[in-house]
């Protein structure tokens, strides 16, 4: 029955910043009824028909609405659309009656977000309206999250994009600058991953949360590399008292693999390893041969726009050498190219790709380890470089 009197209740607002509901019924009794269920834990309003429940909303602030079908003048349906133009977000949960199921999953398929059968189990309307807010929560977070990672990737692409041009004219520092590039654009990846999985998933499930855990410890791993580097570089002409730890090379393999994951996915590349089983014991102790192989998988995954396949192999050549290859199947290089590969600042990308000097660079590390460096390219075909090392130096 419509209560003749306007029926606008308020519970008392709890101390701390509270759930705001907003319960729309042109009967007092499920409407009081509500109130008295919810009003422990929430703050609730109460309309007493469409067009009040309409007014009301139109105030702000609600986390959710419960809201009638069956009600005279504008009823649930025309309710339930004026809210949704207000605010596509709101959830809403429908209050229906007998012989109004249909109508109740048409709402659902207007947008609310779940209904309750009158009249109303306090367990279950309680547990209903919990699940609920908390599902507006976790979209409320997501899009924070996302938020908070475009903010993060923008302001990585800023800093990257400075680097670059700081390469043309500090050639001092080039080497340094490079290097930063590598975990920065690596921490990109990761995150637009996370993005990606935030803008696509209402809800994390058990394997993306390990996935998003995985990816943030890689981009925390990344962002120490670059802090490490700021700092030995500050300390500059001292030498770094950082030392890298011993890595298996098959680990230091597999690690570099998994930090260009991201561009690798992006640009379709498979990634193929042929490491020799002689080579199991072998550990590497040179943070630069790191830095060589991750600069060369990076030219690699530029040269196979269109995808195709990344391969890293490794075999032993002497007692006391090793080689180590990293091969692809991308655009190649002519002669002409080929002839100024490690000329500083010489690049076939644009200047906001590259800066010319991954290969210089690699050249002058692996050489200064006392071993060699050979590209081996053809036009269309694909390019391999072969690094030939002492395994003292590693």
């Amino acid at each position: 029955m419509h209560s003749d009197v306007l029926d606008v209740e308020r519970s008392a607002a709890p101390s701390t910043p509270a759930v705001k509901i907003l319960v729309i019924d042109d009967e007092i009794g499920p409407r009081e009824s509500l109130r008295m269920i919810l009003k422990d834990s929430y703050e609730i309003v109460c309309s007493d028909s469409g067009e009040m429940g309409v007014e009301e909303f139109r105030g702000g602030g609600f986390d959710l609405v419960l809201l009638d079908l069956k009600m005279k003048k504008l009823n649930g349906l025309e309710t339930l659309e004026k809210l949704k133009e207000m605010d596509p977000s709101i959830n809403v949960i429908i209050l229906t009656g007998y012989g109004t199921l249909e109508t109740a999953q048409r709402a659902i398929r207007l947008g609310a977000s779940d209904y309750v059968s009158k009249p109303f189990d306090v367990v279950e309307i309680s547990k209903t309206v919990k699940a609920t807010l908390a599902k507006r929560r976790e979209e409320r977070e997501k899009v924070a999250a996302v938020e908070k990672f475009k903010t993060l990737n923008r302001h990585l692409a800023e800093e990257i994009q400075s680097l670059q041009k700081l390469l043309s004219s500090q050639d001092r520092y080039c080497s340094f600058f490079h290097e930063i590039c590598n975990p920065l654009t690596s921490v990109m990846g990761y995150v637009q991953i996370l993005l990606l999985d935030l803008e696509e998933k209402m809800g994390f499930g058990k394997e993306d949360r390990e996935r998003a855990y995985t990816y943030l410890r890689i981009i925390e791993k990344e962002m120490e590399r670059c802090r490490l580097m700021f700092r030995s570089f500050s300390s500059l002409p001292k030498k770094s008292e950082e030392k890298p730890a011993p890595l298996p090379l098959h680990k230091l393999v597999e690690e570099i693999l998994i930090l260009i994951k991201p561009q690798m996915e992006t640009s379709g590349i498979r990634a193929e390893t042929d490491l020799d089983a002689s080579l199991a014991e072998v550990t590497v102790q040179s943070g630069e041969l790191r830095q060589v192989l991750l600069n060369l998988c990076i030219n690699s995954i530029h040269a196979m726009e269109g995808g195709g396949t990344l391969t890293l192999s490794a075999k032993p050549v002497t007692p006391e050498s090793i080689e180590i290859a990293v091969a692809d199947t991308g655009c190649g290089m002519d002669e002409n190219v080929l002839q100024k590969a490690f000329q500083p600042f010489f690049t076939t990308k644009g200047s906001e790709v590259g800066s010319g000097l991954g290969l210089a660079i690699s050249k002058n590390i692996i050489e200064k380890l006392g071993g060699t460096i050979q590209i081996s390219s053809r036009k269309g075909t694909g390019t391999t470089i072969t690094l030939s090392i002492p395994r003292q130096a590693l």
